[in-house]
Formats: C-alpha cells, sequence, structure tokens
C-alpha cells in the first residue's frame, strides 16, 4: 500500500511540473524509476514501457520526458503500464476531439488520470471478479 502511495505523489508532482512548464525533468524522474525498480523489481516492464514509448518519440508524436514517464509507470505497475499507455493514448485523443485541440499537450496528467482510473476499477468493479 506505501508502494502505490509513493507512485502516485510522484505521479502527481510530476503532473504537475509537466502542465505547467512541459517538462519533465530527470532529477525526479530518472530516481523515480530506479527507486520503482529497487521496490517492485519491475525492471523488464520498464524496459518494455521504454521500448514502446520510444518508438514514439522516434515518431516525433512524444518527448523524451514522456518516455521516462512511461518507464517509471512500468517500474511501478508492471505489466499493468500497456493499459494506462493505451487508456493516456485515448485520453489525448478524445480531448483533442472534444476541445478541437491540435498544440502539443503534456503527457503526465493525462497518464495521472489514467492510473486513478485503473485505481478506481481495481477498488471497485475489478475486486469483484
Amino acid at each position: 500500500m506505501m508502494i502505490e502511495y509513493i507512485f502516485l505523489g510522484l505521479l502527481l508532482v510530476i503532473a504537475i511540473i509537466d502542465y505547467l512548464y512541459f517538462k519533465i525533468h530527470n532529477v525526479i524522474v530518472l530516481p523515480a524509476i530506479l527507486i520503482g525498480i529497487y521496490l517492485t523489481g519491475n525492471w523488464l516492464s520498464a524496459l518494455i514501457m521504454f521500448l514502446l514509448t520510444a518508438y514514439l518519440y522516434k515518431q516525433n508524436f512524444w518527448r523524451g520526458g514522456d518516455v521516462k514517464l512511461m518507464c517509471l509507470i512500468g517500474a511501478f505497475l508492471g505489466m499493468k503500464a500497456i493499459i494506462i499507455f493505451l487508456l493516456t493514448l485515448l485520453l489525448i485523443y478524445l480531448y483533442k476531439i472534444v476541445f478541437k485541440k491540435t498544440a502539443v499537450l503534456a503527457v503526465s496528467p493525462f497518464s495521472f488520470i489514467s492510473v486513478l482510473l485503473l485505481n478506481i476499477y481495481s477498488v471497485t468493479i475489478g475486486t469483484r471478479c
């Protein structure tokens, strides 16, 4: 339970900074990735998320900080990070459609919302399955 609070706190700080400054600072995200891997052992998920999102970076769809953010999510959540990745893409796409935005958006606030939605699902519906 404590790991979840650490993760959500880190993600919230990153989301606020990214929203305000369009920057995810390495001084926050790189140690957070290492902490996540240390606490959970999800190094393979972190690597998979890094490689998956590095492709989006190569296509100029995401920035480097967003790649490291998904690596962080993989480090803490394991393979559930793929669901977060897909939900984040969906939320960004829907936001752009609804608000008719074409500009580049900060990804981490959408990722934070995705993590919250997954947690709400897990607590309410997921436990009954």
